[in-house]
């Protein structure tokens, strides 16, 4: 029998094929024309009930995987949905609503390869014929649904991988564009570079991001380092300058002013020198950096379309295995000698 925790789930696919528009070209036809056998022997019926039932359906068919947890209330609500749901009495839908009417399985009654439904139960024997092709209907409509979706997988998987194709050209060109631009940084840093090459080629996990992001941090330092520097020569500046303002400075001290002036200016030169060396030394070690985050994440996009490329014909040939050889709840269900027997009920227990 089936797990009730799967009913929920299939009941959704069923109704999903059920109220969307058909996806496939040549959807499963539910089985028509069901053989109505009346019998007069009579069949027990122990349940629990608001309303006692008056006839049985009972068929073979030959699967079960799908069934409706006909127990549960909401469950039933949801097979109303369907065309046959709909053409139930209010009485029989409000007795499913209410009662347990229904058990299916295996029986020794069963003929080879199927499954035995019986107590099928109704208030009426109309209401006993619809609820059988209901139970067709579900079935028919649950295998649409499973064939449509394969149907649908199959084509939107053609349909990527196509794109991923065009996709896969485009990456590659990035890749290789973002490789040649981190080259081009490295040029003047070998030791740099051999750091991320392997045989020739730029390969990823070396120790280039950490070695990048050292420097730079030592630039920045070296940078404070100069400021401080600068700060303190050009205090020295403003301060002979001041000096040489002042009244009654002799000639020889404003000579040598004149000297300590000129030294401070030449240093003053130096340390803006090293500073531009050093901001120009930490921005090009900032622009590596940043160069091998792109192409690094270049790799990474070009290496994901890649295996899309690569792992889609396999997905796409199991697709078409599935599709090629159905499983037996892909397609319309089987009714034993296309028959349903519909039998009077006494009921034993209210």
């Amino acid at each position: 029998m089936i797990k009730p925790g799967k009913h929920k789930l299939l009941i959704a696919l069923m109704l999903a094929c059920i109220c969307a528009p058909v996806l496939s070209a040549e959807p499963n036809e539910a089985e028509t024309g069901l053989k109505i056998e009346i019998s007069s022997i009579k069949q027990g019926y122990s349940g629990v009930c608001t309303k006692r039932p008056t006839h049985m359906a009972k068929l073979f068919i030959n699967y079960m995987t799908t069934l409706p947890h006909f127990a549960k209330p909401e469950d039933v609500k949801m097979l109303f949905k369907t065309s046959s749901g709909q053409d139930l009495s209010q009485e029989q839908q409000d007795f499913m609503l209410t009662s347990k009417f229904s058990r299916y399985g295996f029986s020794d009654e069963c003929p080879p390869g199927f499954v035995h439904f019986c107590n099928l139960y109704a208030v009426s024997q109309d209401d006993a014929k619809k609820t059988a092709e209901l139970v067709i209907e579900f079935l028919t409509s649950t295998a649409n649904a499973r064939m449509q979706t394969l149907q649908s997988q199959q084509e939107e998987l053609k349909k990527q991988i196509t794109e991923n194709k065009k996709k896969l050209q485009q990456k590659l060109a990035t890749k290789e564009d973002a490789d040649a631009e981190l080259r081009k940084s490295l040029k003047e840093r070998p030791y740099l570079l051999n750091v991320v090459l392997h045989e020739g080629d730029l390969v990823l996990g070396t120790d280039l991001p950490k070695l990048t992001e050292q420097m730079i941090q030592e630039m920045g330092k070296m940078l404070d380092i100069i400021n401080v520097e600068i700060v303190g020569i050009q205090a020295k500046l403003s301060a002979i300058e001041e000096y040489k303002s002042k009244p009654n400075v002799s000639a020889a001290v404003l000579v040598r002013l004149d000297e300590i002036l000129c030294e401070q200016s030449i240093e003053l030169a130096g340390t803006l020198a090293r500073k531009k060396q050093a901001t120009d030394s930490r921005a090009r070690y900032q622009d590596v950096y940043n160069l091998h985050k792109q192409w690094e994440t270049a790799v990474y996009r070009y290496e994901k379309v890649r295996g899309d490329v690569l792992g889609s014909p396999r997905r796409l040939s199991k697709l078409k295995k599935r599709l090629a050889d159905p499983t037996p709840d892909m397609l319309p269900p089987k009714v034993y000698q296309n028959k349903v027997t519909i039998y009077p009920v006494r009921v034993e227990v209210d």
